[in-house]
């Protein structure tokens, strides 16, 4: 029987396991206009957070979750991606100009950028508790005071993802597997513990 059991834990184990990368390819595809990216990554976070509560997931689910997140968050996906270039771009500059005008810059730059991520991670985690019909301009004032409350948390995933930025720069191929779960699993330790916005949902 215990032998019956552990079969059974793996089959599930695995089951479970190809149901994580069926999203994350769902990611990839709804991500390739770009400017969809932040959708796809909070309908990403809601799928996974109703298959960690034992719900099935589909692509006609995974569909419903980028629709709704779409019509919630169309302005922060136009934003983000540009931003984002834009700071690789800047990143890449500052490093290549003379040592006190290009640390100077870095300086500055690099903790903006952090800041940046630490939001950008909270908001999805705020995003993927947060009601689909929940008005956008609530959800990013719950996410600035998420961020307010934790900020050690998020900005050491902040940190964190740009860790992992820098691995799929050197090795691209990774994003097919992990593109959009490692920054779905730094987004909920950013705010796993996050009582006060939790408290404030339950309202």
């Amino acid at each position: 029987m215990k032998s019956g059991s552990a079969a059974t834990g793996i089959v599930a184990g695995l089951e479970r396991a190809g149901d994580v990368l069926w999203l994350q390819l769902l990611f990839l595809a709804a991500s390739l206009p770009v400017v969809t990216a932040v959708p796809a990554a909070v309908a990403l976070q809601r799928s996974l957070r109703r298959l960690a509560s034992g719900d099935a997931v589909s692509a006609p689910q995974f569909a419903t979750e980028f629709a709704a997140a779409w019509k919630q968050c169309w302005l922060p996906g136009l934003l983000v991606p540009p931003l984002a270039v834009g700071a690789g771009v800047s990143a890449l500059l500052w490093s290549a100009a003379p040592a006190p005008f290009g640390a100077l810059g870095l300086g500055v730059l690099v903790p903006l950028g952090v800041l940046a991520g630490a939001a950008y991670l909270v908001f999805l985690g705020t995003a993927s508790e947060a009601e689909p019909k929940e008005a956008a301009g609530r959800l990013l004032a719950r996410a600035g005071r998420a961020l307010l409350a934790r900020p050690v948390p998020a900005v050491i995933a902040a940190v964190a993802l740009a860790a992992w930025t820098a691995v799929l720069v050197r090795v691209p191929t990774l994003a097919l597997a992990g593109s959009g779960l490692v920054p779905a699993l730094l987004a909920w330790l950013a705010v796993r513990s996050a009582g006060p916005m939790r408290k404030e949902q339950s309202r």
